[in-house]
């Protein structure tokens, strides 16, 4: 945060340490409203005058000038209107103000598939050495319902296509979450429970309300039902905005691959298989 103030506003950065979007004169001259977010060495921020002076290409390479003075060299992606951002392996649809849609905010949909087919999880690996088939799926089926449940809301047949993996694995574990990944699962978390912050971690895992891999099934189950109804009709319209699949005519080819998919596919192979389907970045 402090590097990208200083990048952004120069002098004038230290304005934007604490507050989040707040107005700054950014070192072109320019004032813009300020949104940053960051994720370890990740980070995505929202730069939009007052005026409706477009970013330029000479700013960008001012804001690559003072990273590179700071010592770093950094990947810095410009995403217009229209285009598609990513943060922490999320994409999310850059509106005219030049703000993401919150509405469009969803997991990287390719990535997560591909992903998911393997693990390096050490619990993971030993039960595959060993044969054990439980103990697989209670290192892998509960990370493959955390990605159907965040996928569920814009992509309900994909989150679909992964809950069938996961039972197909094992119909039913007992297993439970950790806190951490209570956290992340939980959107409104954080929240419904904001005295947890400020408890110490000790606190927190003794008085938290446990979450089951059954649970997290009925959960992610009720989302992909409920976004049938609501998002169903514009899975299509979805993908294509969120740069999934080339076209609207070539969703359903791309959900006909999804049958072919499963836990221990080749990742090289189940790309093939939809690589004319799907829009090249």
């Amino acid at each position: 945060m402090c590097c990208w103030s200083f990048v952004i506003g120069g002098a004038d950065g230290a304005k934007l340490v604490i507050p989040n979007g707040c107005k700054l004169l950014c070192r072109d001259g320019v004032v813009r409203v300020v949104h940053m977010a960051f994720e370890g060495d990740d980070s995505i921020l929202s730069l939009r005058a007052t005026s409706g002076i477009p970013l330029s290409e000479e700013t960008l390479r001012s804001f690559n000038d003072a990273w590179v003075r700071l010592g770093h060299r950094p990947k810095l992606f410009h995403r217009k209107a229209g285009e598609v951002a990513e943060f922490c392996g999320c994409k999310i649809l850059v509106d005219g103000d030049g703000r993401g849609l919150s509405s469009t905010w969803t997991p990287d949909v390719l990535r997560g598939i591909t992903n998911a087919a393997y693990s390096y999880n050490s619990a993971a690996v030993e039960a595959a050495v060993n044969g054990d088939r439980l103990w697989l799926a209670r290192a892998v089926a509960p990370g493959l319902v955390a990605r159907a449940h965040g996928m569920s809301r814009l992509f309900p047949s994909v989150a679909r296509a992964l809950m069938k993996a996961a039972d197909a694995m094992s119909p039913g574990l007992d297993y439970e979450y950790s806190v951490s990944d209570r956290v992340m699962l939980d959107a409104e978390f954080g929240d419904a429970l904001p005295h947890i912050w400020e408890a110490d971690r000790k606190d927190i895992e003794t008085n938290i309300v446990p979450l089951t891999y059954e649970d997290m099934k009925t959960r992610t189950e009720r989302s992909i039902n409920e976004s049938v109804v609501i998002h169903g009709d514009f899975e299509a319209d979805n993908a294509v905005l969120l740069g999934v699949v080339r076209t609207k005519d070539d969703w359903l080819p791309f959900l006909d691959c999804m049958d072919w998919w499963a836990s221990g596919a080749d990742e090289a192979c189940w790309k093939s298989m939809i690589e004319d389907h799907i829009a090249v970045e």
